[in-house]
């Protein structure tokens, strides 16, 4: 039952300050998701799958410019 001390007073601290749980049970969750979220995007823009599997070849342009070749007078 030494293994099970930490749990028992994980759930006595809850019972004791129940907001206080509650936000730092939330705020846990929240960091977590984020970064999942973080790392889903990042993995979609970056890495090829099924849909694309020739991004990495892609040209992608930065910047795009369009010159008046007519001499204006």
């Amino acid at each position: 039952m030494k293994n099970f001390a930490g749990i028992r007073q994980s759930f006595y601290l809850f019972r004791e300050n129940q907001v206080l749980s509650v936000i730092s049970i939330l705020g846990t969750a929240l960091a977590i998701s984020m970064i999942m979220v973080i790392i889903i995007l990042f993995r979609a823009r970056l890495v090829d799958n099924g849909v694309e599997i020739n991004r990495s070849r892609t040209l992608y342009f930065t910047q795009v410019r369009a010159e008046n070749k007519e001499k204006i007078m």
